[in-house]
């Protein structure tokens, strides 16, 4: 946290917008009155009583197949596939990498009916704190 908090920003407040650190120091603090890894926590805490089961920090083996191609910007500032190597920047990280980084502001894999039907409950204004709601719709 010292690190992070020692950090210039990399714009000044209100000029653009630039991605913080904020969710990363959410995810340690969580960790740290937890108790738990943040993917734990989020697991039992978050994603289970949701019904979520098919969210995950890092795709799991058996789920390979459904992982889509990963793009990222190319140095010409197109659209590229991202290579196959292993590394965050590339096809193989989410599936073969070390499963040791569970940031805040970290990326999670969700199928599409997951990210449609959260965002449907967000927009329509769904009871979501009536448990027999999740459980007559759940969100996978």
């Amino acid at each position: 946290m010292r690190r992070i908090a020692s950090l210039p920003f990399d714009a000044q407040p209100g000029t653009q917008f630039v991605y913080g650190y904020n969710t990363d120091i959410l995810g340690a603090l969580v960790e740290v009155v937890s108790g738990q890894a943040l993917d734990t926590f989020l697991a039992e805490n978050i994603f289970a009583p949701l019904g979520m089961v098919d969210t995950h920090f890092y795709l799991p083996h058996e789920k390979v197949d459904r992982l889509t191609t990963v793009y990222g910007i190319g140095q010409d500032g197109r659209l590229t596939r991202a290579p196959n190597e292993s590394s965050m920047r590339g096809q193989g990280a989410y599936v073969d990498g070390p499963r040791a980084s569970f940031s805040g502001g970290a990326a999670y894999f969700l199928p599409r009916p997951t990210i449609r039907g959260f965002w449907r409950r967000c927009v329509t204004g769904a009871n979501s704190a009536d448990p027999e709601f999740w459980a007559e719709n759940p969100l996978n």
